[in-house]
């Protein structure tokens, strides 16, 4: 691969122009932790199957968070969490809190899965 650098290009006079691309993935620690955070969208990552070990596609839900002046991507796929945002038709750019209420029991089957709150603010 052949890369071309424009000439009399100097980086360090450059601004920023987007948060931080990489992005951090929330998995909550314990019940009542709560996030304020921007929604973004809901969009399909790869990531590996923890049982078959393969990589699926995974819609999760997608946030900005300001902290201390900085700004970061926030990601969770918790099908839950994600139905929040899909079945109330939220809009990008919607600030939302965001509270892990713990694991409820799934009425289909007998697994466990994270149960949220999420409230719009304004």
């Amino acid at each position: 691969m052949s890369l071309i650098v424009p000439e009399n290009l100097d980086l360090s006079k450059l601004e920023v122009a987007s948060v931080d691309l990489s992005q951090q993935y929330w998995t909550p620690e314990k019940v009542g932790e709560k996030r304020r955070m921007f929604f973004s969208c809901v969009q399909e990552r790869i990531v590996l199957d923890q049982k078959t070990g393969e990589d699926i596609l995974l819609p999760c839900a997608v946030f900005v968070e300001p902290i201390d002046g900085e700004v970061r991507t926030v990601v969770n796929g918790s099908k839950r969490l994600v139905a929040v945002f899909e079945n109330n038709e939220i809009a990008p750019n919607t600030p939302v809190q965001i509270t892990y209420k713990g694991k409820k029991k799934n009425r289909t089957n007998g697994n466990m899965s994270d149960d949220w709150s999420v409230v719009t603010l304004k």
